[in-house]
This record gives structure tokens, C-alpha cells and sequence, in this order.
């Protein structure tokens, strides 16, 4: 009886603590499937198109290993702000839902190719250069981005029941607070980005891409 207790107490903690965080969860599943399909783009397109597209995975991989400090940083701050101030005015807006939605899946999209790319190119090298050099910034970028588009969601939903004359979601509206929010983040993003460019100063020098 006991142990049957504490299997039903545990069943309920974790259902409780999906339900908290549903939609990091499920932006969560929306990039690793980006992930995944980016992966699978490189068996079902042309060798031209592959070879089209490698030279800006290359080229990619060769400046970031040869370019300063301050390129590395910029170049990864301005990525992911980017993004960021994309979801920040999506928020405002009561019919960008799909937009926000949608940012994760396409941000795995063209990770999972790159990554692909480079394991097909350069095996384990490449494999090395992923998990070392590209891995942190993306994964610890993509939550940010997560938490962003659940704040964007909220408020663009908060937006939609407004202009349908709802009066109890306009008073949900706070953009003051939502403002604050995103500042936030973006700080993190800062941070995150410093972060990257400690790797790869670090790391990058280690392997030798094609």
C-alpha cells in the first residue's frame, strides 16, 4: 500500500509540474523537432543543393574559428537579440501567435542542418566541434528564446480577447511589466553570448573543419 502511495504522490508531482511548465515543454518539443527535421533535410535534398548550401555552413565554421573576440561576440549577440526583438513585437500584435510558434521549430531547423552538415563532413570532428564550440550558446540561447515566446504568446493572447471586447483580458495587459521582461532577457542574452565567445576562443582552434 505504501509503495503504491508514493507512486500515485510522484504520478501527481510530475503532472503537476508538467502542467507549470506546458509550454516550455512543448516550445521545447517544437525545437527538437526543427532539430530533427534539419537533420533529415540532408538525406532527401540534391548533392547540388547540399553543395550550395555547405559553402555558408563552411565558410561559417572557418570565420568563426579566425575572426577576434569582438566579431565572435557581436556576431552571436546580434543572432539571438535578433530574434528576440522579433518576439518582443510580436507580443503586441493579437495575430502573431503562428509567428511565435513557429520561432522555435525554425531555430532547430537550422541547427539540427549545421550540426548535420558537420557530422557528415568531418565524423567525430565534427561531432566534437557541435558539442564543444556551437552546443552552449545554442542550448542555453534557446531557453531564452523559450521564455520569450511564452511571454509573447501570453501577450499577444491578452491582445486577441482585448480586441474581441473582452474587458477582463485588457486588464491582463501590463506591457510595463512585459517590457521589463524582455530587458531581462536580453541581458541574459549578453551574458550567454559572452559565454560563446569564450568557447570558441577556447575550442574552436581544436578541430579542423572541411
Amino acid at each position: 500500500m505504501r509503495t503504491i502511495y508514493k507512486s500515485s504522490s510522484t504520478r501527481r508531482l510530475l503532472l503537476r509540474y508538467f502542467h507549470a511548465y506546458r509550454q516550455v515543454f512543448f516550445y521545447a518539443t517544437l525545437f527538437l523537432a526543427g532539430v530533427l527535421a534539419g537533420a533529415l533535410f540532408l538525406k532527401s535534398v540534391s548533392p547540388e543543393t547540399i553543395k550550395n548550401l555547405s559553402v555558408i555552413v563552411g565558410q561559417f565554421a572557418k570565420r568563426r574559428g579566425e575572426q577576434d573576440l569582438l566579431s565572435t561576440f557581436t556576431s552571436s549577440f546580434t543572432s539571438t537579440a535578433l530574434m528576440l526583438a522579433i518576439l518582443f513585437v510580436c507580443g503586441f500584435c493579437a495575430v502573431a501567435q503562428p509567428v511565435i510558434v513557429l520561432m522555435p521549430f525554425f531555430r532547430g531547423l537550422g541547427f539540427g542542418y549545421q550540426a548535420g552538415y558537420l557530422y557528415a563532413q568531418n565524423g567525430f570532428m565534427g561531432v566534437g566541434y557541435v558539442a564543444m564550440v556551437l552546443l552552449p550558446n545554442m542550448l542555453l540561447s534557446t531557453l531564452i528564446l523559450i521564455y520569450g515566446c511564452g511571454e509573447a504568446f501570453t501577450m499577444s493572447t491578452s491582445y486577441y480577447r482585448a480586441a474581441k471586447q473582452d474587458g477582463a483580458a485588457s486588464r491582463l495587459i501590463n506591457p510595463r511589466v512585459y517590457c521589463m521582461k524582455f530587458v531581462v532577457l536580453l541581458v541574459l542574452v549578453l551574458i550567454v553570448s559572452l559565454i560563446d565567445t569564450a568557447c570558441t576562443f577556447l575550442f574552436s582552434r581544436l578541430f579542423t573543419l572541411i
